[in-house]
């Protein structure tokens, strides 16, 4: 998809706003300069509450004023040694992001957000395909790979509304990426998922209680290609921890990849937003398989993945403008393979269906608190400020138990982030700061039976390297934004950071954005 499809988005968001009355209760805080708005988007404290706005029934009570956000970025990040091969090793990007929010009436929102990405990854290691994050670590690799272009463009769009002590909401999405290589092993990857997520809240009082489902369908096409004359290399489906389905490697290049996934989630929300304690609790769970479309759409495998998440809020607006707030976060998810087994084969059949077998087993424990001081500088404050700390458990096993493989990895983060805001006339400028330290406090595996002289050995003995290896994190950010015609504030931003590995060495991430808010 081109870029030149979704030029129409902000004309259309710009048209929409610029024909929408406010209602009259919204006044007051609409009333806040174009500066003053986009300094309350841009806070810590109102993403700090970041879950509680999955449903979009909540959600509708996001802002009390419109907003409408277009951002133009640019960003590099060059991993080196501290990556998953399965991910490559340096990444840019350069896209567009349209993000907004309207008020219709006293009762009823409209939300929505489109996007462009044009992607290139670098030295790509036994990975064909595209959505790693999704479909690992089922992926069709070869002991090749190599850079790979990708595009990614989606929208979605929501509509919310109030009656008495009801809100009731319905949102939908679409996504499609797609990614290749112009030099041997070429694969051409195309992928897509649809969302669609309905919600409805009740207010209690002073709260609000929200629940809301979701579905997600999910389909992925691969087909490797060779054009030189020596031939093709070997195609391997890989299954994890270093090992692939041995009865298709070769020459099984066509793959595709269909998956549903359903989730629910419940959430308790104050009715002032800057005030009172909130919690949230979502479950999802996706069934994926991945078919040889080259062998009849055979069947190989099945990936089941399940997760479970909550927190809970405290916030309070001790000024106006002045916030402290603190949140405990907890995640788990699994990732659990079942692994097909066929018949023997005859003519152009790889034979029957005859059971099933185990396959990986991936579980991920995440457990954090995190901690916020602000101050905005609106309302004609010059300067302002933050504080956010954080510190966070994680623990990631990987099993293999048909094999005797597993690894299993714990560590400890901390991380401090911090703001400072000034404000002299139209001028605003902001600086951010991040540091922190990731602590590996234990590590152990199993590798039963691996080669360690082949190629796909290799990548994941460097991989398991990274995942358990400790490292610093630093960080600085600089915007700057001034408003025009007083109904636009237009910015721009540079951003750095870097990771300071033990034994992989360093991360280098820089980031550009042109913003116009309005």
């Amino acid at each position: 998809m081109k870029l030149n499809r979704l030029h129409i988005i902000p004309l259309i968001l710009t048209a929409l706003s610029g024909s929408i009355s406010l209602p009259c209760n919204g006044q007051a805080i609409d009333s806040l300069s174009v500066s003053d708005r986009a300094t309350k988007m841009e806070s810590y404290a109102i993403a700090f509450r970041g879950e509680e706005w999955e449903n979009p029934a909540l959600y509708y009570h996001y802002t009390t004023f419109n907003w409408i956000d277009i951002d133009l970025y640019a960003n590099s990040n060059d991993k080196g040694a501290a990556s998953l091969k399965q991910e490559g090793d340096k990444e840019t990007n350069i896209g567009l992001g349209v993000r907004s929010f309207v008020i219709l009436s006293d009762h009823d929102r409209v939300f929505g957000s489109a996007g462009y990405t044009n992607t290139k990854q670098e030295n790509v290691m036994w990975n064909e395909n595209i959505d790693w994050a999704t479909i690992a670590p089922y992926v069709t690799g070869d002991s090749i790979g190599g850079f790979l272009k990708g595009e990614t463009y989606y929208f979605n769009g929501g509509y919310a509304a109030e009656v008495k002590r009801w809100t009731w909401s319905i949102e939908a999405g679409y996504r499609a990426s797609h990614n290749y290589r112009d030099k041997d092993p070429r694969p051409r990857n195309t992928a897509s998922d649809v969302n669609v997520t309905v919600g409805g809240g009740y207010r209690i009082g002073t709260y609000r209680l929200g629940a809301s489902v979701d579905f997600q369908f999910y389909q992925q096409n691969c087909e490797i290609s060779y054009l030189a004359d020596k031939g093709s290399s070997s195609v391997y489906h890989m299954l994890g921890l270093g090992q692939d389905y041995v009865r298709f490697a070769g020459n099984q290049t066509s793959t595709k990849y269909h998956g549903t996934k359903w989730g629910g989630n419940i959430g308790l929300l104050p009715t002032d937003n800057n005030n009172g304690i909130s919690a949230t609790i979502a479950i999802s769970r996706m069934s994926l398989d991945k078919k040889l479309s080259s062998a009849n759409n055979l069947t190989l495998l099945n990936l089941a993945t399940s997760c479970i998440k909550g927190n809970v809020t405290w916030m309070k607006e001790v000024k106006n403008g002045e916030f402290v707030a603190a949140k405990a976060n907890g995640n788990y998810t699994t990732r659990k393979g079942t692994e097909n087994v066929y018949g023997e084969a005859g003519g152009n059949s790889y034979g029957s269906l005859i059971g099933t077998s185990p396959g990986i087993n991936i579980s991920n424990y995440n457990f954090s608190v995190e901690g916020l001081w602000e101050r905005q500088p609106v309302n004609g404050k010059m300067w302002g400020g933050a504080i956010m700390p954080a510190v966070s458990f994680n623990r990631l096993q990987s099993k293999y138990t048909a094999i005797q493989r597993k690894l299993e990895t714990s560590s400890v983060d901390a991380i401090l982030k911090a703001r400072l805001d000034y404000k002299q006339n139209k001028l605003r400028l902001s600086a951010d700061i991040i540091g922190g330290y990731s602590a590996n406090i234990s590590h152990a595996q199993m590798l039963t039976g691996l080669n360690q002289s082949k190629s796909s050995a290799q990548a994941l003995l460097a991989n398991i390297d990274y995942l358990t290896d400790s490292y610093g994190l630093a960080g600085f950010g600089i915007k700057g934004s001034y408003p025009i015609a007083k109904q636009y504030d237009i910015s721009l931003s540079v951003k750095w950071q870097s990771h300071f590995y033990n034994k992989c060495g360093s991360t280098n991430y820089i980031a550009c954005t042109l913003g116009l808010f309005f």
